[in-house]
């Protein structure tokens, strides 16, 4: 008989023979015992005798008095520790060599002063009742907790807290850019990353802690432990958070992908439990930090502070008045001038989207754009937005404006299912405007998207006679990178160069290295936030071609820009001498493009 059985058994024959044979005539037991033939030995469960005696190998009624042998059933299935998720004591541990066990169910009932057993192998209903109840609490994809197991995981750590146990934590983690895997590489390779993303994070975590899948490419841990110092407690997750980011940001060997592996990041929230906190708040505050993290870049770490609440509400609100103004036409399309910075000549505009509320406040996209970010609305907006700007870009062709427009479209959209290959060639051919009119701005660097497909698309785009400007640029590695193996006509340089140029002279380097590694690569270049005067002359100076800022004009509407492409230049600012530039100690206040004008209240 299994150890662990034994004392339960002998309490329920000894509290059964003990009790008056009126009230109580059977009794039903249940307990592992050794399979296999005469290899082990079980104790008298009847007499409560320390001695040993062989297993019989027999099947159905037996009648048994006072310290007659138990019976044993035929073997079980090596695997049934597994499949019932119990912590069995193999074979060595129980005294013998086989390490099967069989469940069995005992019915028992008093003949002439001693027992029958009438035994049954409930070996099988166990396995499947085992299965079953594993399979309900957890993920069948890759075996982990799901949510209902941990969330009564958290609800048993935090009300079993014991004296000098530490605050539970919990960690929310999302896989950034798993979508674009999914999207582009297919969903078979996507299961696998997931599969693989698992394993990582059971290897990451320490013993006791609890790993989960809550659903599609989120992922949830339960720290517990010893009580620490408050701040020493908060370390130390805080470590255990980085090193997931770290593992479960590390490429992923997937066999038949090109390349051989699928890259994706990962964003971690951090929520320590206080008192009074419910499991379900508990995780929902750990999903906020998380969200933070997206928000802030993606690939970081955040810990929940109560202000994040008030910020998700808000950002619901505005989230679901951005989709119901899509719905209405309350956007806008707005074009900001692109100018040439030795004459003032305009060479192009950029199209920027507005959102004109029911009550005629005009919101930028400091915020609205945050508040689109979830898939649906986003694919919504850029859609309207390279339809819009096609459109009203062949109309000015038609009145005799042939100047390109800009429109920014983030690399996994450009490769998203629901952008096929030809739809802009389709939209292009619909409204009859030249493809060399059109120049796409690519967004965004998605460690999911799978670069060789982005390689081939862009490709294609050139080939019909698109321009591709890569966005963003600030010589990161990615950039460099991307910059040397993509087929790019332009770059735009970040805003954050252009910024503190003139003041920085570390900074001045930096832009002049990188304006020099486009220009013998052949790509024309282009400064975004372009704002002050002395900006213009030091981007000049260094060989930028080209701006787009206040420095020359704001985000017009049709109107305004119809009379400025007429005109068809801006004055350029006049140099400013470089003694009068260097010696100011304060830099004069920037004029800020339009583009980050705060959000008035709704």
């Amino acid at each position: 008989m299994h150890p662990d059985d034994l004392g339960r058994v002998v309490h329920e024959v000894r509290r059964f023979l003990a009790a008056p044979p009126g009230e109580e005539a059977a009794t039903r037991i249940e307990c592992r015992i050794r399979s296999g033939r005469a290899k082990g030995a079980v104790k008298d469960p009847a007499a409560g005798d320390p001695a040993l005696v062989p297993a019989q190998d027999t099947r159905g009624d037996a009648a048994t008095g006072p310290g007659a042998p138990a019976r044993a059933d035929t073997a079980a299935d090596a695997d049934l520790d597994a499949a019932t998720g119990q912590d069995i004591t193999d074979g060595a541990a129980a005294g013998g060599d086989d390490p099967g066990w069989l469940y069995v169910e005992s019915s028992v009932k008093r003949y002439q002063g001693g027992l029958i057993f009438n035994s049954r192998d409930v070996t099988e209903r166990v396995r499947l009742q085992a299965q079953l109840q594993h399979s309900a609490s957890h993920d069948p994809l890759t075996d982990l907790p799901n949510r209902a197991l941990f969330t009564e995981r958290v609800g048993q750590a935090l009300s079993g807290r014991r004296t000098g146990e530490g605050r539970p934590a919990v960690l929310y983690v999302d896989l950034d850019g798993f979508k674009a895997v999914n999207d582009t590489a297919g969903h078979q390779t996507g299961d696998e990353l997931l599969v693989q993303a698992a394993r990582r994070l059971r290897e990451a975590l320490r013993a006791g802690d609890t790993p989960a899948r809550l659903g599609g490419d989120e992922f949830a841990a339960l720290i517990t432990g010893p009580e620490d110092d408050r701040g020493l407690r908060e370390q130390q997750v805080r470590e255990i958070a980085d090193r997931l980011r770290a593992v479960l940001s590390e490429p992923y060997p997937i066999a038949g992908h090109e390349g051989g592996e699928v890259r994706v990041g990962a964003s971690v929230g951090i929520a320590f439990a206080e008192p009074g906190v419910s499991p379900g708040e508990l995780m929902r505050q750990a999903d906020l930090a998380m969200y933070r993290a997206k928000q802030g870049g993606k690939g970081r770490v955040e810990v929940y502070v109560p202000q994040l609440r008030a910020d998700m509400v808000r950002r619901t609100e505005l989230a679901g008045r951005v989709w119901r103004a899509l719905d209405d036409g309350e956007f806008t399309l707005l074009h900001q001038p692109v100018v040439d910075l030795s004459g003032g000549r305009i060479t192009g505009v950029e199209a920027q989207a507005r959102w004109r509320s029911a009550q005629g406040i005009l919101f930028t996209p400091a915020e609205f754009l945050h508040a689109a970010e979830d898939t649906d609305r986003s694919l919504k907006l850029g859609r309207w937005l390279l339809e819009q700007a096609v459109a009203q870009a062949a109309l000015r062709y038609a009145a005799g404006h042939c100047v390109p427009v800009t429109v920014r479209l983030s690399a996994g959209r450009l490769l998203h299912r629901d952008l096929p290959p030809d739809t802009i060639e389709t939209l292009l051919g619909r409204h009859a405007l030249p493809p060399g009119a059109l120049l796409l701005e690519l967004t965004g660097g998605d460690p999911g998207i799978p670069h060789a497909e982005l390689e081939r698309r862009l490709a294609a785009l050139r080939a019909l006679g698109v321009g591709i400007c890569l966005g963003g640029f600030s010589g990161g590695h990615g950039a460099l990178a991307a910059l040397h193996s993509l087929p790019v006509d332009a770059v735009k340089l970040d805003r954050s160069f252009v910024d503190g140029l003139v003041e920085s002279t570390r900074l001045h380097k930096i832009t002049r290295g990188l304006l020099r590694i486009a220009a013998d690569l052949g790509v024309r270049t282009v400064a975004d936030g372009v704002d002050r005067p002395e900006q213009v002359q030091a981007l000049r100076e260094m060989g930028c071609t080209q701006g787009v800022g206040m420095a020359f004009s704001g985000p017009l509407d049709e109107h305004r820009l119809r009379g400025s492409l007429t005109r068809g230049r801006f004055p350029v600012p006049r140099e400013t001498p470089r003694e009068q530039v260097t010696s100011t100690t304060l830099p004069p206040a920037p004029r800020r493009s339009n583009a980050e004008t705060p959000v008035p209240p709704a």
